[in-house]
């Protein structure tokens, strides 16, 4: 009768055995698992995070060239004063001028304003001229 105790005591252990092993790798399993969704978590937040400073980039960039574009405009239009009559217009002059007295050099001015460099600095010559003596 002992022997059949000790038999059954053999197969208990044994199916015990298995199952604890089971838990075991069912519990290491869900602890890879979960520790793998914190990663992805983690990497989807960066990638977020990515993306936006990207997307903050492009629109700063999509403004810059809207100013770009709204002084190429703006420098058109003097351009095609100049071409009107072949020589700085009077609005034209008075900007530079203006720009000029303020301090911008000469050729920023010319720049700024789309308008010959060489005209622009004859324009601030005379007008420095014209402030000494006045």
């Amino acid at each position: 009768m002992t022997t059949g105790t000790v038999a059954l005591n053999e197969v208990e252990m044994t199916i015990v055995a298995i199952a604890g092993g089971g838990f075991l790798t069912g519990a290491l399993s869900v602890a890879l698992w979960w520790r793998q969704r914190s990663r992805w978590r983690h990497d989807e937040a960066t990638l977020r995070a990515d993306v936006e400073r990207r997307i903050d980039e492009c629109r700063r960039e999509a403004a810059r060239i809207t100013e770009q574009l709204e002084a190429s405009e703006r420098n058109m239009q003097a351009n095609a004063e100049l071409l009107r009559d072949g020589r700085l217009g009077t609005t034209a002059r008075a900007r530079a001028l203006g720009l000029l007295r303020s301090g911008m050099s000469a050729d920023s001015t010319a720049a700024e304003l789309g308008l010959p460099g060489a005209e622009v600095r004859l324009l601030a010559r005379v007008g420095s001229l014209l402030a000494l003596r006045g």
